[in-house]
């Protein structure tokens, strides 16, 4: 659970994944057998929602042969044992750190191009962003569906999520998460043919990440405007544009 949520591994961290092995072992299942998805795991060991050694069976009895032999061992005396848990930070701040946390975890699904796999993730983080009012985290979601959406060409829901995104960043001021938004919906539009919504979409952005001082998302935006102007065969907007990305790289 330290780990999971951002601090650097140790003993504890030892003891607790140990812990699990001999969970493993005693009951010849995994923990939280009710749950196939990670995301749902992953917060209930951050939030500290653990399976209780008393309501499994075979841990139950392991633990009360563990008390008689101990029992016997210290001459009838019992010794009480705490039931340990992570360190809890207050409910609020676990949920959102959560959501960050699941927003990671799509990260590395994306990376490996499990978008399949994202989906879920993301659905998840986007109910718990929801519950929290956690405006950013709505956005960053939603803003990875449109990626996902818009690699399986499907152009329509693609838009409507990166639309939202775009609202939600828009109105809380993260410039360049909502110039990143609005140049997908560049790409987007431009594949669904929509030439004159796609310009539109990269201008403003190109003017975004020149307000940032990003070179590289103004790179990419011409890139897109490029390829924009070629297919309309307005060559000589194609080598204005070209030629600033050049100078860029150059």
């Amino acid at each position: 659970p330290e780990v999971l949520n951002g601090e650097e591994p140790d003993l504890a961290s030892g003891i607790w994944a140990l812990g699990w092995i001999c969970w493993e072992i005693a009951t010849d299942n995994y923990p939280f057998p009710d749950i196939s998805s990670f995301a749902q795991i992953t917060l209930r060991v951050v939030q500290g929602q653990l399976p209780s050694v008393y309501d499994e069976g075979q841990l139950s009895q392991i633990r009360r042969h563990h008390a008689k032999l101990l029992a016997i061992s210290t001459g009838g005396t019992t010794f009480g044992h705490a039931s340990t848990v992570p360190t809890r930070r207050g409910f609020d701040e676990t949920k959102i750190r959560s959501a960050a946390l699941l927003l990671s975890l799509v990260e590395i699904q994306l990376q490996q191009s499990r978008y399949r796999e994202a989906v879920p993730i993301l659905e998840d983080t986007l109910a718990l962003a929801g519950s929290m009012d956690d405006a950013k985290g709505i956005a960053d979601a939603l803003y990875r569906l449109g990626i996902i959406y818009q690699t399986w060409a499907r152009y329509s829901e693609a838009q409507e999520y990166l639309n939202e995104a775009l609202f939600i960043y828009t109105g809380i001021g993260y410039t360049l998460r909502q110039a990143n938004s609005l140049g997908v919906l560049g790409a987007v539009s431009s594949s669904r043919s929509q030439y004159a919504t796609a310009k539109g979409y990269f201008d403003k952005a190109l003017a975004l990440f020149a307000q940032l001082g990003n070179v590289m998302g103004e790179g990419n935006i011409l890139q897109g405007l490029g390829n924009l102007y070629m297919t309309l065969a307005k060559y000589v907007e194609a080598d204005r544009a070209f030629s600033r990305l050049l100078a860029i790289h150059t």
